[in-house]
């Protein structure tokens, strides 16, 4: 028992170490990002944040098509549904 403790501590020490070892861009930079509505009718845009980074966005939802919400009324479950699309 006093292995697997002691194995815990060395392997986390090595994860702390890499994990600093790894660092971060030493730059910065202001950008200035530009959105752009996409040619195609998909309803996709795209933002290019500068000249090495550009992101395709496409709309989702974050609900779930089946969403609910469910109440309880004197004791007895109510469920609304909605539409999510």
């Amino acid at each position: 028992m006093e292995y697997l403790g002691l194995a815990s501590v060395a392997y986390f020490s090595c994860l702390l170490l890499a994990s600093l070892g790894a660092g971060l861009p030493t730059y910065q930079s202001i950008v200035y990002p530009e959105l752009f509505d996409e040619r195609k009718d998909e309803g996709v845009r795209v933002l290019k944040i500068n000249e090495d980074l550009t992101l395709n966005l496409e709309q989702s939802s974050v609900l779930h098509e089946d969403f609910f919400i469910r109440t309880y009324r004197q004791g007895v479950p109510q469920h609304t549904y909605y539409d999510v699309e």
